[in-house]
C-alpha cells in the first residue's frame, strides 16, 4: 500500500524522478477522493504556473465539487421526501392503531348503502336495545345514535320515551378512549309532579296505610291520571297478568316485573300502547337475514312480547335476551357503560317459574279507589301524576 503522505511531501520538496511524478499526478486526476483530500488538505498548488499537473485540473477540480455538491442536495430532498412520508404514515395510522386498542361502539356496524340507516347494528347497539327491553329501570330506547368525534373518542345519543310523560328525551355520554367523559341528560323526570311530601315518590307504602295519600289524591282534578307501581300480594304468573289486563280496559298498563331475587334492578316485561307504535321501539328494524342467524341460536330474540303472546313465546324472549347479553359480555367485555346487571343467573328462569311481582300502570283518578280495594295488592308507589290524559 503506497504511503501517500510521503508521496505528496516528495512532490512538495521535488524529490521525486520525472517518471514518479507522472505516475503521481495521473493517479491524482484519476482518483477523485484523492484529489478532493490534496485540494483540502495538502493546499498543492495545481494552478497554471505549477508545471507538475494538467491544464485541465482546475476543470476537474470544479466539476467534481459540482457533483458533490448535487449529490448532497440529492441526498437532503431525499431525506426530506422520507419524513414526510413516515410523518404522513403516522399521521394517518397511528390514530388508527389507538381506535383498535380502546372500546369500540361502533364495532361490528354496517349501513344500508348511500344511506344512514342501520342494516346491521354494533355489537354495543344491539347490546343495548336488548338490556333496554328488560330493563324497566330505564324508559324505552327509541333510538341509539354514535358519533365517532375523535382518535378513540365517540359521542353517544340515547333517546328514551316516557309514555305517562308523552316526551321524548336524550341521554348525551361522551366516551374517550373506553373513560366516560361526561353524561347529561335533558329529562325533566326529576321535576315529578307529587302532592304531597317528596317522600312518597316511588316509595311503597303499604295498602293499609294509603289513607293519608288517598285523602291527597281526592283533591286533585278529576282529569288527573296517576302512574303507579303496585305490588301483588301473591307472585302472579303470565296468564294472571293477561287476565288483570283485560279486566281493566280503563288503565294502562306499562311493565310487569319478574319475581327475580337474584337481579339488583327490576326486570321484566314492557307493554307498548298502540297509540304510540310509531313513537316507541316495538321491533328491531335490522337485516332480516341478520336477523334470522341469531334467533337460530336464541329463539325469541326479536319477539317483543304483547298482550297477545303466549308464556312459552315470553318465556323464549326473556331466557333468549339474557342468554345473548351473558354470552357476548364474555366476549367483548371491555364495554364501560352497558347498563344491565351481568351476573344475572339463567337458573333461576324455568318455564314453570315464570312469576310476577309489580306492575306498573296509569290510572284515572277515579280508578284509585277500585285499585286500592281490589286485595290484589300488598303495596302501592306513587311514582308520577298528570293533572291532564295524555
Amino acid at each position: 500500500m503506497k504511503n501517500y503522505k510521503e508521496l505528496i511531501k516528495k512532490y512538495k520538496n521535488d524529490e521525486l524522478t520525472i517518471q514518479e511524478r507522472e505516475e503521481f499526478e495521473a493517479e491524482i486526476e484519476s482518483s477523485s477522493e484523492l484529489l478532493d483530500f490534496i485540494l483540502d488538505k495538502e493546499q498543492l498548488d495545481f494552478s497554471e504556473s505549477s508545471p507538475h499537473i494538467s491544464e485541465d485540473t482546475n476543470s476537474n477540480e470544479l466539476t467534481l465539487k459540482r457533483k458533490i455538491h448535487k449529490r448532497i442536495i440529492k441526498l437532503a430532498a431525499l431525506i426530506t421526501i422520507s419524513v414526510l412520508c413516515i410523518i404522513t404514515i403516522l399521521y394517518y395510522s397511528v390514530p388508527k392503531l389507538i381506535d383498535l386498542v380502546f372500546y369500540n361502539p361502533l364495532q361490528g356496524q354496517e349501513l344500508v348503502k348511500d344511506t344512514h340507516k342501520i342494516r346491521i347494528p354494533s355489537d354495543y347497539e344491539l347490546e343495548e336495545y336488548l338490556s333496554n327491553q328488560l330493563n324497566l329501570d330505564e324508559d324505552p330506547l327509541t333510538g341509539l345514535f354514535i358519533e365517532k368525534t375523535g382518535t378513540a373518542k365517540y359521542s353517544i345519543s340515547k333517546e328514551y320515551y316516557n309514555d305517562f310523560r308523552g316526551e321524548k328525551y336524550l341521554d348525551k355520554t361522551v366516551l374517550d378512549k373506553s373513560i366516560i367523559q361526561s353524561t347529561i341528560t335533558d329529562s325533566m323526570n326529576r321535576y315529578s309532579l307529587i302532592y304531597g311530601e317528596s317522600s312518597e315518590n316511588g316509595v311503597d307504602i303499604p295498602v293499609t296505610e294509603l289513607s293519608d295519600l288517598t285523602k291527597k289524591i281526592n283533591t286533585l282534578p278529576d282529569s288527573s291520571y296517576l302512574n303507579i307501581t303496585a305490588t301483588f300480594s301473591q307472585e302472579q304468573n303470565w296468564n294472571d297478568i293477561i287476565s288483570f289486563i283485560e279486566s281493566h280496559p280503563n288503565i294502562k298498563v306499562y311493565s310487569t316485573t319478574l319475581s327475580y331475587k337474584q337481579s339488583s334492578q327490576n326486570l321484566g316485561i314492557r307493554f307498548i300502547q298502540e297509540k304510540n307504535l310509531n313513537t316507541t321501539l316495538t321491533t328491531f328494524e335490522f337485516d332480516q337475514n341478520f336477523k334470522d342467524t341469531l334467533t337460530k341460536t336464541y329463539p325469541g330474540l326479536f319477539d317483543t312480547p304483547t298482550i297477545h303472546s303466549s308464556e312459552t313465546d315470553v318465556f323464549n324472549f326473556i331466557h333468549s335476551t339474557i342468554s345473548y347479553l351473558n354470552d357476548h359480555v364474555t366476549k367483548s367485555n371491555k364495554n364501560p357503560i352497558l347498563t344491565m346487571n351481568r351476573n344475572e343467573k339463567l337458573a333461576t328462569i324455568k318455564k314453570n317459574e315464570l312469576t310476577f311481582s309489580k306492575i306498573t300502570l296509569a290510572i284515572p283518578k277515579s280508578e284509585w279507589n277500585t285499585i286500592i280495594s281490589e286485595n290484589q295488592f300488598n303495596s302501592i308507589a306513587l311514582t308520577d301524576l298528570s293533572l291532564f290524559s295524555n
